[in-house]
């Protein structure tokens, strides 16, 4: 591969290297306090910052514990916590070091033997667990798995969809149960209706990146409709499925985190990170912000967008080398487990070296918006989910969270959630110790309350976009409820 003057390869410079690295956490934390970045790293997770002047040995490592609000970007994680692998410690492996300037590019080796790593802001990712792909696919095929959950009205017997487990490229079926004989069906795949599918089952012919989603169906029962939603995800032992491509691999940062960065080509992609590495994916959100979806551990992450664009370069930055598939995105995660973590951000100022990125007099909201991220795992357990930097939004099926049966090890954290039209709003969590709304109030534009699971206490924190505008914690405006009950007390 070529490579410019900067020494980093053509085809990695023209995604901006500048937001796909940090600055060592020793010296993000001499730097926080009373500053935008201190609010990043005061509302990160529970960090695990390791001493920027350690040797490279394990006993050498100095792990620094310190609240930190959930929304701190992606960065914290995937750069500084390369050598905390062996920290057997934390549960599901590492937790994410909190990284407090925002992110920043270490400078081009001038050998060309090595790539700055990607990293910015918008949640942190900690480095891959070297857990080996649970499914045992070849190396050229994935495995699509679900996981259901049934959400009832007055019904009995509730409705539920069979999973199905499939190989990509073979066929799947998913069976909904709970209807009488003389009951009708209509089946949806991200909200939107699938024309013709209206018996008890729905066969997936040649199971691909762009059948990963939140597949419900209706079940009418006489004078009553019950529903029921599943997770299909694609897990694979190859690193993409679809349309994507990588752009940079095997990058290593300079604190010895390892990472790969793909760009999105086409409308669905799934992919998986090497082990003891992070994988990066970029399209263009709704609002034309650059996002970044991190992915470490264990499974894949699948991510297709809504109504996508044909490649382009981006309106909103100086980037004009790199075609860019804009739309509103679905992120699947399966055959997750406790080492699996996921971060989600807008590329911003903040978050940049590089300046000059940044078209002037030009205004975006700096935020990643996204349509809904459903997760499957194998072990009933997920790392962390750092997602302060983002909001969801959507205007049919599911928007937000749907986890289930999924119990966090770390925090969860989102900037907000936001359903209009026939949309409904969740966070639907099997368990965690916290929920953090990073700057956001929950009120939802078509009045429905956000169906909610697994937390006890929903903190409202301080936010932050990839500008650097701070968003003071928000009252919540919106109502919880669990099972038809109103559970709005739990947020604080």
């Amino acid at each position: 591969m070529l490579e410019n003057s900067s020494g980093v390869p053509n085809a990695l410079a023209a995604l901006p290297p500048e937001h796909l690295a940090i600055r060592h956490a020793g010296a993000a934390q001499n730097k926080c306090r009373g500053t935008v970045a201190g609010l990043l790293a005061r509302h990160c997770v529970r960090a695990s910052m390791i001493d920027t002047n350690r040797s490279s040995s394990a006993a050498a490592q100095r792990p620094i514990r310190s609240r930190l609000l959930p929304w701190v970007l992606a960065a914290c994680t995937l750069a500084s916590l390369g050598h905390a692998q062996s920290d057997t410690s934390t549960a599901g492996g590492t937790t994410p070091p909190a990284d407090t300037t925002g992110g920043t590019t270490p400078p081009a080796d001038t050998t060309g033997s090595t790539t700055p790593p990607a990293d910015t802001t918008g949640g942190t990712t900690p480095p891959a667990d070297t857990t080996a792909d649970t499914t045992g696919s070849t190396p050229t095929t994935g495995d699509s798995t679900s996981t259901s959950s049934g959400d009832t009205t007055n019904t009995t017997p509730p409705a539920a969809i069979v999973p199905s487990i499939t190989v990509s490229h073979v066929d799947a079926v998913l069976t909904a149960t709970g209807g009488s004989a003389t009951a009708t069906y209509q089946w949806r795949l991200n909200g939107a209706a699938l024309e013709g599918e209206t018996s008890s089952s729905l066969s997936i012919a040649k199971v691909a990146p762009a059948n990963a989603g939140l597949y419900s169906v209706d079940i009418v029962d006489g004078t009553t409709t019950k529903t029921a939603t599943t997770i299909l995800g694609l897990a694979t032992s190859t690193k993409i499925v679809g349309t994507a491509t990588e752009v940079g691999s095997n990058i290593l940062h300079q604190n010895g985190n390892t990472y790969d960065q793909v760009l999105m080509t086409g409308p669905a992609a799934t992919v998986k990170a090497d082990a003891g590495q992070i994988t990066r994916v970029s399209f263009i959100d709704v609002d034309n912000d650059i996002v970044q979806v991190e992915f470490s551990g264990a499974g894949s992450v699948s991510i297709s967008l809504a109504n996508a664009s044909a490649p382009a370069a981006p309106v909103n930055y100086n980037q004009p080398d790199v075609q860019y598939v804009k739309g509103n995105a679905t992120i699947i995660v399966a055959n997750a487990d406790a080492s699996t973590h996921l971060a989600v951000y807008s590329v911003g100022p903040l978050t940049a070296v590089n300046q000059a990125l940044f078209r002037t007099h030009v205004e975006w909201d700096g935020v990643a918006n996204i349509a809904a991220l459903a997760i499957q795992s194998t072990d009933g357990k997920f790392g962390g989910l750092y997602a302060g930097n983002t909001n969801f939004i959507g205007t049919s099926g599911n928007t937000g969270i749907y986890a289930p049966d999924v119990t966090f090890t770390d925090r969860v954290a989102f900037s907000d959630i936001t359903a209009s039209d026939t949309a409904t709003p969740v966070l639907l969590l099997g368990g965690t110790t916290e929920v953090h709304v990073a700057g956001g109030d929950l009120l939802q534009l078509n009045d429905k309350p956000v169906q909610v699971s697994g937390f006890t206490s929903l903190i409202m924190d301080a936010g932050v976009s990839s500008h650097g505008a701070v968003t003071g914690a928000q009252t919540i405006k919106g109502h919880l409820e669990e099972d038809g009950v109103d559970v709005t007390a739990r947020a604080h």
